[in-house]
């Protein structure tokens, strides 16, 4: 447990912080900072990796994607994902590293 819990932060850290210096800007663009995000992970997976899949510990890219954005507070908020949406995760299940105050 302790092991998947210092994978998971060690892969929303660099979005958060990402992130967090994206919400320090006089007017942040997160639909854009998000778009940027997603574009870096985009890929195409062909079946010659799927066996590949079976031993590689890291998530598919969108996984990575996915995981991360619906960490954060602004995610929710610049694409309306509400409780019920796929893409919603409760408050009180999600990583936070960035205090809002910082």
């Amino acid at each position: 447990m302790e092991r998947t819990c210092r994978r998971r932060w060690a892969r929303t850290a660099p979005s958060s912080t990402a992130q967090h210096l994206t919400g320090k800007m006089d007017s942040p663009d997160y639909g854009g900072f998000y778009a940027k995000e997603a574009e870096f992970y985009a890929e195409t997976v062909s079946s010659l990796v799927y066996p590949q899949l079976k031993t590689d510990g890291h998530p598919l890219h969108y996984l990575r994607i996915n995981v991360n954005a619906q960490m954060f507070e602004p995610f929710c908020e610049t694409y309306d994902v509400t409780e019920g949406n796929g893409m919603y995760l409760a408050p009180d299940k999600r990583i936070t590293i960035w205090d809002k105050n910082a």
